[in-house]
């Protein structure tokens, strides 16, 4: 089932050292099922409270979120997981690491082990698997997988799974260049089948390359939310620069 998201006047507070932070303020935004979305902004400006709160992780204090105009407080735990999945900065974060690559198909497809041999496996999900080299390790333990492999793992399950939303939390922080281009084409196919995407990122560069929706964050605002153009990158620019002085 596809899930359109809205976020009305959502806020979010905590307490630090006795002051109280405004995590996240009055923020507004509607997301059509099947677009990608890249939130951008300095540390500390919001953009992983944001995830958080969309998954369901932390209750705001003000404001609602909406799946399909269902309020997201209202749905169980089961339904929130099976609309949203995460994939966090960390690579082992996403993935049962004493389970092997296949162990954690498996659980993520939701199909009894016995369904599926190695090769069904495989013919199944060859357009997730093969291009991420992972067709060939199977049998492997995730925990004996590199950093790298282990995102790219992270992502082989978002594909699996039945969640119509992804959020992606800096999943391409801790990788090289290499990695992170293998990791970009495999979001960019998620997102072509339909998979919306809300992805945190930092560089603003690959943003614009992107050529996808941006929303720019400063101290829990939305001071941004548009797409990319030759005039619109310079104001880009100007507004993380200024968020960062």
């Amino acid at each position: 089932m596809s899930s359109n998201l809205e976020v009305r006047g959502l806020d979010v507070t905590y307490s630090r050292w006795g002051v109280t932070v405004n995590a996240l303020a009055d923020i507004h935004l509607n997301v059509k099922q099947g677009e990608w979305v890249l939130v951008l902004g300095h540390n500390g400006s919001g953009k992983s409270t944001l995830l958080r709160a969309l998954s369901g992780r932390i209750k705001p204090d003000a404001g609602e979120i909406r799946i399909n105009g269902k309020d997201l407080e209202k749905m169980s735990a089961k339904s929130i997981a099976r609309t949203f999945f995460r994939v966090l900065q960390d690579p082992g974060a996403g993935t049962a690491v004493t389970l092997t690559v296949r162990e954690n198909l498996y659980v993520a497809d939701q199909t009894p082990i016995s369904v599926f041999s190695s090769r069904g496996l495989i013919e199944k999900y060859s357009n997730v698997l093969q291009p991420l080299g992972l067709d060939k390790r199977l049998g492997q333990l995730a925990n004996t997988l590199s950093g790298g492999e282990r995102q790219l793992l992270s992502l082989a399950v978002a594909a699996v799974h039945s969640a119509d939303i992804l959020l992606l939390d800096e999943v391409m922080a801790s990788l090289d260049q290499v990695m992170s281009q293998i990791c970009i084409d495999q979001i960019r196919r998620l997102n072509s089948v339909g998979k919306t995407v809300i992805q945190v990122m930092h560089d603003l560069d690959l943003a614009i390359s992107l050529n996808q929706r941006i929303v720019v964050l400063n101290k829990g605002r939305v001071v941004y939310d548009g797409p990319v153009s030759s005039e619109s990158s310079s104001r880009l620019r100007q507004l993380l620069k200024t968020s960062e002085d």
